[in-house]
């Protein structure tokens, strides 16, 4: 009977259970970003060539899940854009969903994102003092996002640039306040 059960269990559990990390040692990673759980509403910008920044209604919602070893991330953000009759017309700019978590195996933090536009990607994050921040590479070069939070109990986050991975230069940045009601948000 065991060793159906085993079998059943393996079969339904493909991944090895030794892959994955202590429970108690995954909440103990993410501590120092229990600040994040919540919903934030603000304001980004966003600025591709030199004098064309635009700017969004931005919404991030963040939840600690499997007992604390993962966050869950939804971003959602809106921004105008010019309509077909030359008009500014409200169209969603970023649609996400991530998680942040520890992985206890390979001793790093891991930033695995799903955006409508980009797609899939999985990432190193690295905590830092007040945050974390996580690179990518991208056609011209290399973006890194840096977020952290503020005296003021805001959520501040800056994006950079390089193309050569050791001057950067800023063309994100996005600065959020804690919602108290879900009640006005109205971004869907």
């Amino acid at each position: 009977m065991r060793t159906l059960l085993a079998a059943l269990l393996f079969s339904v559990f493909p991944v090895p259970l030794s892959a994955q990390p202590p429970a108690r040692e995954q909440p103990e990673a993410l501590k120092s970003l229990d600040w994040m759980v919540g919903s934030w509403e603000g304001t980004s910008w966003i600025e591709f060539a030199p004098g064309q920044r635009r700017t969004n209604n931005s919404l991030e919602t963040v939840q600690s899940k499997v007992g604390g070893a993962v966050l869950l991330i939804e971003g959602f953000h809106k921004g105008k854009s010019p309509g077909q009759d030359g008009k500014e017309v409200e169209v969603t700019t970023h649609d996400s969903l991530s998680m942040l978590l520890y992985d206890g195996k390979a001793k790093r933090y891991r930033f695995v994102a799903y955006t409508a536009r980009q797609g899939y990607g999985d990432f190193e994050a690295k905590l830092i003092d007040g945050g974390w921040q996580w690179e990518t590479a991208s056609p011209a070069g290399k973006l890194r996002f840096t977020i952290t939070h503020t005296d003021k109990d805001e959520w501040f986050e800056s994006g950079e640039a390089s193309e050569d991975g050791k001057s950067w230069h800023k063309f994100f940045e996005m600065t959020l306040h804690r919602v108290k009601s879900r009640s006005r948000i109205s971004f869907r």
